[in-house]
């Protein structure tokens, strides 16, 4: 079973929902394999929404609530200095923590979008970029390093927030998936609940 946590889940919400089964591969009486699977991943976007906004985009604050959500990957730059954020293992992109280079290792600060004219344009010293002063951007999900020279085709560790989707794809879980949910087990019974809040809410509205 190579997604325990999201299976079990699954479960939860059947057993919540008044329509319980053994196992997430079994169809209850009105609530199907794909239903169960479809809110479930929706409380999935619901408790990292929740959090997210409750933290107000603070990413250390939200770190330490989601430890488990910090990931790290090695990719290397195209020519220019630039990595599309759309290869494998990264359509879970959220948001950019910070990255180094993985050889003769060096820091890489990211700055917010704002500041990109700033730094291309070099009007101020304390965001120049140089060969002692790595500086990076998250540009609609393209990642821009600089100075530009010193970043082509050359191996980079990025650091980021995940999202709750399948990092080889971008896709929703479902039961028996080859990846399994990035949150940790502490929070399979708040996913449960807010599965079937969302469920419950559902049937309420005639949905």
């Amino acid at each position: 079973m190579p997604s325990p946590k999201f299976d079990a889940i699954q479960v939860q919400f059947s057993r919540k929902a008044g329509d319980p089964v053994s196992t997430a591969a079994t169809a209850g009486k009105f609530l199907s394999i794909a239903v169960r699977n479809s809110y479930v991943n929706l409380a999935l976007e619901e408790v990292f929404r929740k959090y997210w906004e409750g933290v107000l985009g603070d990413t250390d604050k939200f770190l330490e609530i989601f430890p488990e959500l910090h990931k790290s990957v090695q990719k290397n730059t195209t020519a220019g200095g630039t990595y599309v954020l759309a290869g494998a293992d990264t359509h879970d992109f959220f948001k950019i923590i910070d990255a180094y280079t993985v050889s003769s290792p060096k820091y890489i600060k990211f700055l917010k979008k704002t500041l990109r004219t700033i730094v291309l344009t070099g009007v101020s010293p304390l965001y120049t970029p140089s060969t002692t002063h790595f500086i990076g951007f998250e540009i609609q999900g393209t990642l821009e390093f600089y100075p530009a020279s010193s970043f082509d085709v050359i191996a980079v560790m990025i650091n980021y927030i995940r999202k709750p989707v399948d990092p080889a794809n971008g896709n929703a879980f479902s039961n028996g998936g080859t990846n399994d949910i990035p949150f940790n087990s502490i929070w399979s019974e708040e996913i449960a609940e807010t599965a079937y809040l969302i469920w419950k809410k559902n049937q309420q509205e005639g949905r």
